[in-house]
């Protein structure tokens, strides 16, 4: 076969198609595809054709109006120069609505206005006659409104007087009187349109607001009063709400352009757009004094709250129109701006209310408590701390780096600082007011029982008021005053509150700042029999209380929220007070207030936090981790909520990170050497470590004495000597003959009152003494210094609030004469008690008024529960208030804070613990030298001794080798220099000490009996100093 034959039909060949030409078959998508291109096209070009159409009208008809404008403005002109009737002044109005242009018509605006007045009556007839002269004048109006906010050369009387004429409901109506005219609907029609379509179509009051910005110069109530002296430019306001008053005590239909009003909805409506006029003329950008703030507060508002509070027919706008206008605005605002904007925009809403029944001779305003405690709810974001951006502790005017601890710890940038002080100072404002409206209203009934309604309504309004001034509040509202002692009506609150599953947090602010008010009135002796709550019921308040402030601490909720911010600060201060006054009664034990999820959580001896961050004028570190901040919160707020051990861990670590800090910035060279007269201790100290020679105590200090021969002693201070130094000045600077201190009736340390007598510089040496506390407490060293309770609260929190309970460790006679007098059923003129109290200073007596003309008051039972308060603060608080300041001054010059501990606690801190002796542990941290090791004879004997010890034999073998009775805090692991034994040889003297290395020189024994008879007589005979 040839290679060249091909089999089959290899050549292709076009498919022949013999119905007529070939095409290619197109799918069904691009066939429908094709098709709406097409269409669109279509659609595209009769759009276009269209809009060329629009556009050639617009342009024609533009050319027709400018034309006819022209013509009418011609016509307007020439009818001008000949004398007006009704028929050619109607036909004129028509013809100046069509033509007018504010920009070029404002001087033929006042011309023609003149000659409308001239035919008022007539007018207003017209209009009440007939529609279309209705609209012919509303259109007059309203361009009179637009023109009177642009500068105007000449002209502004005749433009005031003819929109004062026409929108006048009272003028209207005298002239369809006069004329007989049909009946009042007429002219609730006729001014139901005109004000209707300036406020809901013209923007009418954004424009007036603005006019009267530029208007009016105002900075205070009185130059308010001035600007208004020539000129009422509120008149427009009181025109419109008198309108709204007539509106509101009829029942009609208005069409108002293409909607039918019912008046009770028109009357909403108005009112709404009033007030959102006025929260949004209140401007969130500019503070609260500001100019345009200023006109709103003192020129609007007491012309809205002067007629809203008119009574006619036993009736007023503010209960029937207003509140629901309220509900309305605190929703439209709360849901289109922030809180703070919320906060600001209802500012002016809240002045109305306040000037409103500030004006009132009598309370007349609101129907009844019920509703003053409805409206206030409303208004709250106007003055609730959850609306503010600001923290209290930015406005704070206390210069003392030593007070307000408590204060927040962040602080905000200057820019901030001054906008914060005028929103405080602005609420403020509205607390003062507040105080003289709740001075009018009786609520001795509603107080009287207990029931939710009452209660869902108070808590809200008390938890703001306590929000702005929780120090005053109490003094400041009566009725929280009498709802404190109204024992079975808190009783009932408690159980109400505390019963539910779903306790909101401002109950339980309202609830502690109760109980923290209360706890005020009730000494340690009377505490559970006339509380309120007893002992089963305050352990649930407790518990329920810190769970609450457990949970906002991890949860970071008062970083995010102010207002739970603020709630926490009043829920802390409350398990404060109530973890102080279980200080002193026992009622519970520590553990009901520690946390078992910050002892897990938190990083005790491993944080980050510094001295430096509890400084309020310090920013917080940065590089703080999210716990650290936390755990900063926990120990600002309530410190209690961590074991004690848990603090002291923590106070350790913040000593050893600074040290670490200081040893890197100071060098050797840098240290300071003082060298002190054992004789002259004292004085040689305050001399040589004065804040002029030694600006900071912190830094090495190193110590050298001399002895009383005038030779120095031999040694090199590695910490001992500086220990045996401290131990000393302190003890001769609180020895009472020196005359700085004094002791109480259970022997503990206090300042004198008449040291200021004694020393001149009594200042200088009271910081002196707290700053040689401070550097024993900053080198973990203990000092045998016994202080007073009461002095030792006022070291670490600044006062002591509880001081008549504190009293009795003063002078318990006068405690307890005190006391009695709550029970005194005599004469009290028999007494002859007045607020005064004498003060006697050596030999000198002199007579010291509690209070304002306290010489003039006499005591009575109406006033004998403030009398001893007066008394106890006295004594405890401001006697010696000076000296305790100074000495705390010195002590925070060292360190910083000491808020984190109780005063009992400070006392350990300062003086070691008082539990029992671990001679186990004291064994385990025991150095030998000399030859002696723990398995040496003398030693194993000795510890053999020291193991049947009493406590008492304990302790003393304990100060007379270390001057300090008690263990260190956490262990003898902590002494420093660390306890030690030494070999003082074949000897038979006694066993001696070097207290300032911690150090017992201990001679051999091999018999038991003789190394505890010479060891019992060494340490009861106190030798030590110097004896080897």
């Amino acid at each position: 076969m040839s290679k060249f034959l091909f089999e089959g039909d290899f050549k292709r060949k076009p498919a022949q198609n013999l119905g007529g030409r070939s095409r290619h078959v197109e799918s069904r998508d691009i066939t429908l595809m094709k098709a709406n291109l097409e269409r669109q096209k279509r659609e595209n070009e009769r759009a276009r054709a269209a809009a060329i159409l629009v556009i050639q009208a617009a342009f024609r008809g533009m050319r027709i109006r400018r034309a006819l404008s022209a013509a009418l403005r011609e016509e307007f002109q020439r009818a001008s120069r000949k004398e007006y009737t009704i028929e050619i002044l109607e036909l004129q109005i028509t013809r100046f609505n069509y033509f007018f242009k504010a920009s070029r018509d404002i001087v033929m605006f006042s011309e023609f206005g003149q000659s409308m007045l001239l035919f008022e009556k007539e007018l207003i007839s017209n209009m009440l006659e007939d529609d279309r002269a209705l609209l012919r004048l509303r259109l007059i109006i309203e361009k009179g409104f637009l023109v009177f906010s642009e500068p105007m050369p000449t002209g502004r009387t005749i433009v005031l007087r003819l929109l004062e004429t026409f929108t006048d409901w009272n003028r209207v109506e005298d002239v369809r009187r006069t004329l007989s005219l049909t009946g009042p609907a007429r002219t609730d029609k006729a001014m139901a349109i005109i004000w209707s379509h300036l406020v809901l179509h013209k923007n009418f009051f954004e424009q007036y607001n603005r006019f009267l910005r530029k208007k009016l110069d105002v900075s205070d109530p009185e130059s308010a009063r001035k600007s208004l002296q020539h000129y009422d430019y509120t008149i427009f306001y009181q025109r419109f709400l008198e309108v709204v008053r007539r509106l509101s005590a009829t029942s009609r239909k208005f069409e108002i352009g293409k909607e039918v009003y019912v008046t009770t909805q028109l009357v909403q409506k108005l009112l709404l757009e009033l007030a959102k006029s006025l929260s949004n003329g209140f401007s969130v950008n500019l503070s609260a004094t500001s100019k345009g703030n200023l006109v709103v507060e003192y020129v609007i508002c007491p012309c809205i709250a002067n007629e809203l509070a008119v009574v006619e027919e036993d009736r007023t706008l503010w209960s029937d129109e207003w509140l629901p206008v309220i509900k309305k605005i605190v929703q439209l605002l709360t849901v289109y701006n922030d809180g703070a904007a919320t906060s600001v925009r209802l500012r002016p809403v809240m002045y109305i209310f306040l000037i409103m029944n500030r004006c009132r001779s009598e309370y007349q305003t609101l129907t009844s408590p019920n509703e003053l405690f409805r409206t206030l709810n409303l208004l709250l974001p106007s003055i609730d701390n959850r609306t503010s951006v600001f923290s209290d502790a930015v406005i704070s005017e206390d210069d003392d780096d030593y007070q307000d601890d408590m204060d927040d710890y962040d602080m905000k940038p200057i820019e901030e600082i001054e906008l914060a002080k005028e929103f405080f100072a602005d609420r403020q404002k509205i607390y003062d007011e507040l105080k003289i409206i709740f001075k009018k209203t009786k609520l001795n009934r509603q107080l009287s029982e207990f029931t939710v309604e009452m209660w869902t309504l108070l808590y809200p309004v008390i938890s703001c008021l306590i929000g702005i001034n929780p120090h005053r509040a109490m003094l400041d509202f009566e009725f929280l005053k009498r709802m404190t002692f109204e024992r079975a009506f808190v009783r009932s609150m408690f159980h109400h509150v505390l019963g539910k599953p779903n306790r909101s947090i401002d109950e339980l602010v309202v609830l502690g700042w109760l109980m923290t008010n209360l706890m005020k009135y009730l000494y340690d002796g009377e505490f559970l029999k006339r509380n309120p709550l007893n002992k089963d019921e305050l352990h649930t308040f407790i518990r329920i209380i810190e769970d609450t402030y457990v949970d906002i601490i991890l949860s970071d909720r008062d970083v995010m929220d102010p207002t739970v911010n603020n709630a926490k600060k009043v829920i802390a201060q409350t398990l404060v007070n109530i973890h102080d006054r279980n200080k002193r009664i026992h009622l519970y034990s520590e553990d009901l207030f520690l946390s078992t999820k910050f002892s897990v959580v938190f990083p005790m001896e491993t944080h980050g936090i510094k001295f430096v961050h509890f400084n309020k004028k310090q920013r917080p570190d940065a590089n703080l981790s999210l716990l650290d901040q936390r755990l900063l919160r926990v120990l600002t707020d309530f410190p209690f909520s961590l074991s004690f051990h848990d603090r002291v861990s923590i106070w350790h670590q913040m000593i050893r990170s600074d040290q670490f800090e200081r040893q890197i910035v100071d060098s050797p060279l840098g240290r300071q050497h003082v060298q002190i007269r054992r004789a002259y201790i004292y004085e040689d100290a305050f001399e040589k470590l004065s804040p002029e020679n030694v600006p900071d105590l912190r830094a090495d200090v190193r110590i050298s004495l001399v002895n009383v021969v005038g030779v120095q002693e031999a040694g090199v201070d590695g910490g001992g000597l500086l220990r045996e130094f401290l131990t000393e000045a302190t003890k001769a600077g609180v020895d009472p003959n020196r005359g700085l201190f004094r002791v109480d009736s259970q022997n503990r340390l206090y300042p004198n009152p008449v040291a200021k007598k004694i020393f001149q510089d009594y200042r200088k040496h009271f910081f002196f003494m707290g700053r040689l506390v401070g550097k024993a407490l900053y080198r973990q060293i203990l000092l045998e210094l016994p202080l007073a309770a009461f002095f030792l609260q006022l070291c670490a929190f600044g006062s002591v609030s509880s001081a008549v309970d504190y009293l009795a460790t003063l002078d318990a006679d006068l405690h307890k004469n005190l006391l009695k007098l709550r029970n005194f059923d005599g004469d009290w003129s028999e007494l002859g008690l007045d607020f005064t109290i004498t003060s006697d200073e050596l030999g000198e007596t002199h007579l010291v008024e509690l209070k304002e003309n306290g010489r003039d008051v006499v005591v009575d039972e109406s006033n004998v529960i403030e009398y001893i308060h007066l008394v106890a603060d006295y004594k405890i608080n401001r006697e010696i208030q000076d000296e305790c300041h100074f000495f705390r001054c010195g002590l925070r010059d060292v360190v910083p804070i000491l808020r984190i501990f109780s005063w009992k606690e400070m006392q350990t801190l300062i003086s070691g613990s008082d539990k029992p002796i671990d001679v186990q542990d004291w064994k385990a941290n025991t150095n030998y030298g000399g030859g002696y090791g723990p398995t040496h004879k003398t030693i194993e004997i000795f510890w053999e001794v020291v193991e049947h010890f009493d406590e008492a034999h304990l302790r003393k073998l304990l100060k007379f080798v270390t001057s300090c009775s008690r263990p260190p805090l956490l262990g003898f692991k902590d002494l420093i220099p660390k306890f030690g034994i030494s070999n003082a040889g074949v000897t038979d003297r006694l066993p001696t000490a070097a207290t300032c290395m911690n150090l017992l020189k201990l001679p051999e024994f091999s018999d038991i009996e003789t190394l505890r008879e010479r060891l019992v007589y060494a340490i009861s005979a106190q030798a030590g100093f110097e004896l080897s």
